[in-house]
């Protein structure tokens, strides 16, 4: 089975469209140590980033300087042939009714004829709802792979630029696949994206609650358990380490995705002393007393969502039975599964 990125080190990744959008993205990449072909047809732009120089007033000729040896931009096609991954970044300003795809189906097409078996294909450029099945046909037309199965197909799109001139510095969150292992693969670059500059972010879950627990279903499976009953601790439930702050926190659709399937969650936290999801309150596990090996044992899967350094100083993982960890924090093994 050939590898795909999350097996590959270093991974090599593709941006297609060097944009207010493209461009931050790709130097994120970099610097979170992928192999980053930046590819433009626009010449200027290229020979300006070969030359340190930035067209864009957000971006700096030290981040630039700081990525050289993990970047390079292209205006050559052929420097995308056999990459792990490729993230299309090209503009799709709004019609009428859709964006325009155009320069979407253009880049798909320059580079369908350049993946490989194992490749993730990933759409940020703003398109409507069900963009990724019609991205997955140009891809298998122009690849003759079948979209799926021999490659994988993910949408997470970005913000569409106001200006120009302005880098768009939002991270961007897996919102369309194909399938759960096109969700997973795609979930694991926007994490490298997510963490790294120039976005600051969390690397928490940045994909929707159900490919987490479709995640977790799987492997519960695989232990010959179900999900429904199953007892899920949710270890971490702030925005992020080091909050208390519960807006906009993935634990709280994670909870509402675990409660719609019948699983019965709980969740520990150093810093949340209460959490109230959809006006019913989540069971809490006081992690100064219950957060010991005997205690953890009991649930039949734990969810790593907020890696607190009191969690992490007090590691019960192999407690468990079973470990996914949204952060790719813990080694893989004895029972810790990544995303």
């Amino acid at each position: 089975m050939t590898a795909t990125i999350t097996q590959r080190v270093p991974a090599t990744v593709g941006v297609v469209g060097l944009g207010p959008t493209g461009l931050p993205l790709a130097l994120a990449l970099a610097g979170s140590g992928l192999l980053t072909i930046g590819f433009d047809l626009d010449r200027a732009r290229i020979t300006a980033l070969r030359e340190g120089c930035s067209y864009l007033g957000d971006v700096t000729a030290d981040e630039l300087a700081d990525t050289a040896d993990w970047f390079e931009p292209t205006a050559e096609p052929g420097m995308l042939a056999g990459l792990d991954a490729y993230v299309i970044c090209v503009p799709a300003p709004p019609g009428a009714d859709r964006a325009d795809v155009n320069s979407v189906d253009d880049a798909a097409d320059t580079v369908a004829p350049l993946i490989r078996r194992g490749s993730l294909v990933v759409l940020q450029s703003p398109v409507p709802p069900g963009a990724a099945a019609g991205l997955a046909d140009r891809l298998a037309a122009g690849s003759g792979l079948r979209a799926g199965v021999d490659f994988h197909v993910a949408t997470a799109p970005g913000p569409a630029p106001a200006d120009g001139d302005r880098a768009v510095r939002d991270a961007p969150e897996v919102v369309g696949e194909l399938t759960p292992e096109c969700a997973r693969q795609a979930a694991w670059l926007v994490e490298r994206v997510a963490a790294a500059e120039p976005y600051g972010l969390p690397a928490g879950p940045r994909v929707r609650a159900s490919v987490v627990v479709d995640r977790l279903a799987e492997l519960l499976r695989d232990e010959e358990s179900d999900l429904s009953g199953a007892r899920v601790l949710v270890a971490g439930a702030a925005c992020g380490p080091g909050s208390a702050d519960v807006r906009d926190s993935p634990a709280l659709d994670i909870v509402r995705e675990l409660r719609r399937r019948a699983a019965k969650p709980s969740y520990a936290d150093p810093l949340v002393t209460e959490l109230v999801v959809d006006g019913e309150p989540v069971d809490r596990v006081d992690w100064r007393v219950d957060w010991r090996g005997d205690h953890v044992s009991e649930f039949d899967g734990v969810v790593l969502v907020t890696p607190h350094a009191e969690l992490m100083g007090a590691p019960l993982w192999s407690a468990a039975p079973l470990v996914l960890d949204t952060w790719h924090v813990l080694p893989a093994g004895d029972g810790v599964h990544h995303l």
